[in-house]
């Protein structure tokens, strides 16, 4: 690019990075309305992989061409390691942490495969960013998500980690620690309970729009 082109807008479908809302159209810059994040998430081809990663304050989610039940495959995989690890089928891995975020950003970055696959009805690719928003164990996946992504998160906003856990030779169990950035209220989940929890309301979404994830 010569120092006298301006830098091309992406016109592939953009959400914001934090809190998972539609920004298209949004100018370059302006905060999300929704939780003032400026980062955005650029849904494209692989082809248009080096447009993307050129783009200011832009990441980058695989989605296009490829179906939603790909991702609900990794979703349901980090389910069982969860599992297997709490029964002691198989050991933790050296950082324990990495089984609860990597599932939990399976688990919210989900809806943007369903909202981007034009296979789902326009109805239910209309309504999945709300129906996530609204579900406690979803809603506590992005928390985790982002805040792994992100460190620290804006003021009304929810904090949480993957803080701790107890091994023993029977069982294992992992924490996930929350703060309310706003009110400074706390709380800890049991982290296995709640990823059963965001399956289950994946899954009643599912149902809901008549979708089948054991197809593709």
């Amino acid at each position: 690019m010569t120092s006298g082109e301006e830098a091309e807008t992406p016109e592939w479908p953009v959400s914001c990075s934090a809190c998972g809302a539609g920004i298209g159209g949004l100018p370059s810059g302006d905060p999300c309305p929704d939780c003032g994040e400026t980062e955005r998430t650029y849904l494209v081809t692989a082809g248009d992989t080096a447009r993307a990663e050129d783009s200011a304050q832009a990441s980058v989610t695989y989605v296009k061409d490829r179906p939603w039940q790909e991702l609900w495959r990794a979703v349901l995989k980090g389910l069982a390691d969860l599992e297997d690890v709490a029964a002691r089928r198989i050991d933790p891995p050296s950082d324990w942490r990495t089984l609860p975020t990597e599932f939990c950003k399976d688990v919210w970055h989900l809806k943007d495969w369903l909202r981007n696959d034009p296979a789902v009805p326009q109805v239910a690719r209309d309504s999945v960013d709300g129906y996530a928003k609204t579900q406690p164990g979803i809603a506590l996946a992005r928390d985790v998500a982002n805040t792994s992504k992100h460190l620290k998160r804006n003021l009304g906003q929810r904090e949480a980690y993957a803080t701790g856990g107890t091994v023993t030779e029977e069982s294992a169990s992992f924490r996930i620690e929350w703060t309310d950035t706003k009110s400074g209220v706390t709380g800890t989940e049991d982290a296995l309970t709640k990823a059963r929890q965001a399956v289950q309301e994946w899954r009643s979404f599912f149902a809901d729009h008549g979708l089948d994830e054991t197809a593709a």
